[in-house]
């Protein structure tokens, strides 16, 4: 009765597929879920065969020691448990055979049982099955262990229930399975859905499959079982209402008073409560109290990984190779995704959000969407010892990954049909130190290889010809990252670099202190003296008895209030001219020690050091130029060397200090230079770097 063979389609006696049940799922499914959703644990399962068979043993004697009911061994009950499996899993019904056996009964019936939630009692199960089965052998059905179905702590609400649809399988193949009876515990473990009870009452009437429960007394073949059905299902639909409603209120209740309502997730831990005397508190229901405290370690992966994002410009998905590769949290299924919702948590920053979104959950399909909610509608609170970030690093990965995901997908796809350029990914999490611009197009070049220690990059364009271009054959990324570092790394230190250097920062720094102040002063004399008018005027409005004259006094506010605007943008403009640097010369020794900074990022990893030489070398063009005396030409990489916006970008992650006292200078020099009264700032061409390299060769 239960031997298998390899072909799942074949066992037992006889055996019915689903490749479409009555509510379209195909295998039984209409949703993402896996073959074992709602499948009974191991042991439980192995409970419940032996339950089924010293139930049946004792309620149909003349059959204890047959097929149908055999002798209770560890080996059947494992093939039991295995053929149960099998049809959950494939979604498979084998269809039982009474031949050999001696017939006791009057009809065949099939049993279903489940129970809700993982923290009900697992020998729920065992106790329904009893129950129906003594059900059964009062009115005269036997259930065959085929034709026994369950769901293991699966919501009532879902019509995708695997063991409920087998059990629906069984009743639309009544022909097949010779299924007379559909005998549950009650209602409520068949459906709480009052649609699906009114589906699954049409099917049965339609196949003329007599469905009982066991507890409540329901009997489809009552006359008033339409009725009874309609209203019991009614009141277990709204019984899940008013629980999921008092659920709510409790969980608002706890997250007011500060307790806890959600798992805290990685970062945090849960610690025992204790008494000054060093015993566990304990909660009204005899369970040890439990607070959220930072977990140290986890804390220190957490900022390590935030450093990497916005400080090393390492992508969400490189982030989550180190984790893994470390097994961080005790887990390595870390993903680009996991990443993201990591750092999106207020939590990191000591503020707890209930409340945020909700789930709208597809009854049939079982699909979920988490929606989000108004902010109205949010739950926060205040949770300082939690925070694990600072402001400024939280809100810089925020500003990092956003910057990220606007450049790829759908949301760069979006910028492009609004005319927008959203730039390249690569830029935000360079794997490379320089992104090559052709020399013969313009345009930018594309990495041929992007992998390995063999990247390459190439011109699209020349592969065909487009735009005329001729820069054929694969440039190597090694050898022009060396090329330019070599160049840049001779220049940067070279001791006329540095003297013109300082002599060009003096010299603007001069300037900066000559700008004349006084036309900061006269805006905000202007503003306040328009914002004076605007008072009056809204003082006669209040005080106009006739309607005739407000429209002249409704454009005069009007007016005054668009000079208003302007003269702010202007005073904010003059404002920001009118800044003072915090020193007002620098030495050369300074600038050394910027330089040699500089250098240093250079040569470390490429996340930190792309976007320092992308600042400080501009584009780099990459064209061929036939040498005299050479059959093949050279390639040769053309850039400009600006010292100020590369130090800037350093100058960007120090603090102020002592020690230091051009911190925030070299910004100030990157910012002001394109608001510079006076002369304009120099072509940046005028500072061109030019070499030859005989890195790749057409």
């Amino acid at each position: 009765m239960f031997r298998f063979n390899n072909n799942a389609g074949q066992a037992g006696d006889g055996c019915l597929g689903s490749p479409v049940n009555s509510n379209g799922y195909r295998h039984g499914r209409g949703r993402l879920r896996g073959d074992d959703f709602g499948l009974t644990a191991r042991p439980s399962l192995l409970g419940l065969a032996r339950t089924y068979l010293e139930t049946q043993a004792r309620l149909w004697p003349e059959l204890a020691g047959t097929p149908a009911v055999p002798t209770i061994t560890d080996a059947v009950v494992e093939a039991m448990a295995d053929d149960f499996e099998r049809r959950f899993r494939i979604q498979l019904v084998d269809v039982f055979n009474p031949a050999g056996l001696r017939w006791v009964w009057t009809d065949i019936g099939l049993g279903y049982v489940r129970f809700s939630d993982e923290g009900s009692n697992p020998r729920s199960l065992d106790q329904q099955l009893i129950n129906v089965l003594q059900r059964a052998r009062h009115d005269g059905v036997f259930i065959p262990w085929h034709y026994v179905c369950a769901d293991y702590a699966v919501s009532g609400t879902l019509a995708c229930r695997r063991g409920y649809i087998v059990a629906k399988m069984l009743v639309e193949r009544r022909a097949e399975t010779g299924v007379a009876w559909f005998i549950i515990d009650d209602l409520g473990r068949m459906n709480r859905n009052m649609l699906e009870s009114l589906r699954l009452n049409e099917l049965v009437e339609a196949t003329q499959v007599r469905v009982i429960g066991a507890s409540d007394g329901f009997d489809s073949s009552n006359q008033q079982s339409k009725v009874m059905l309609a209203m019991m299902s009614s009141f277990n639909e709204v019984f899940i209402d008013q629980l999921k409603a008092k659920v709510h209120r409790g969980q608002s209740d706890t997250f007011k008073r500060g307790g806890i309502v959600q798992h805290p997730g990685f970062g945090y831990r849960l610690v025992d409560v204790l008494t000054p005397e060093g015993k566990p508190v304990l909660t009204r229901k005899n369970t040890i109290k439990k607070r959220v405290e930072v977990d140290p370690e986890a804390a220190e992966w957490i900022v390590r990984g935030a450093e990497m994002i916005v400080r090393d410009n390492r992508s969400p998905g490189a982030v989550a190779v180190v984790f893994n590769d470390n097994n961080v949290g005790g887990a390595r299924t870390w993903s680009s995704n996991r990443i993201r919702k990591l750092y999106a948590r207020e939590r990191l920053v000591g503020v707890e959000i209930f409340r945020r979104t909700k789930q709208v959950r597809d009854r049939d399909t079982g699909h979920v969407d988490v929606v989000q909610k108004d902010r109205a509608e949010w739950m926060t609170r205040e949770c300082p010892e939690m925070r694990i970030l600072s402001d400024e690093l939280a809100d810089a990965v925020k500003a990092k990954l956003n910057l990220g995901s606007m450049r790829f997908g759908k949301n760069a796809a979006e910028l492009r049909r609004n005319g927008k350029d959203p730039g390249r990914r690569a830029d935000v999490y360079p794997t490379v130190l320089v992104r090559p611009v052709c020399g013969g197009c313009g345009k930018p070049m594309a990495l041929s290889r992007s992998t390995g220690k063999y990247k390459s990059f190439v011109c699209l364009n020349s592969i065909h010809g487009g735009h005329g271009c001729r820069n054929k054959g694969n440039k190597s990324a090694r050898i022009i990252d060396e090329a330019v570092l070599k160049a840049v790394s001779a220049q940067i230190l070279d001791e006329g670099f540095i003297t013109d250097l300082t002599a060009e920062v003096n010299i603007r720094l001069a300037e900066t202190a000559r700008r004349p102040q006084d036309a900061a002063k006269k805006l905000e004399q202007e503003i306040a003296s328009r914002q004076r008018q605007v008072g009056r005027l809204t003082e006669r409005l209040e005080k106009v008895q006739d309607a005739g004259g407000l429209d002249t006094i409704f454009n005069k506010v009007a007016e005054l209030n668009r000079q208003l605007e302007a003269k702010r943008a202007e005073l904010k403009e003059e404002q920001r001219r009118n800044r003072r640097p915090p020193v007002t010369s620098v030495k050369e020794k300074d600038v050394v020690v910027a330089l040699t900074q500089l250098r240093e990022v250079l040569l470390s990893d490429v996340g930190r050091a792309a976007p320092v030489l992308q600042a400080l070398v501009g584009d780099v063009v990459i064209e061929s130029r036939q040498v005299e005396g050479q059959k093949r030409p050279e390639m040769v990489a053309r850039f400009t060397i600006d010292g100020i916006p590369a130090i800037a970008a350093l100058d960007r992650g120090k603090a102020a200090g002592a020690n230091d006292p051009t911190v925030g200078l070299w910004e100030f020099l990157n910012t002001d230079r394109w608001i510079m009264l006076g002369k304009a700032p120099r072509d940046p061409r005028d500072d061109v770097a030019r070499f030859r390299h005989p890195c790749c060769r057409p």
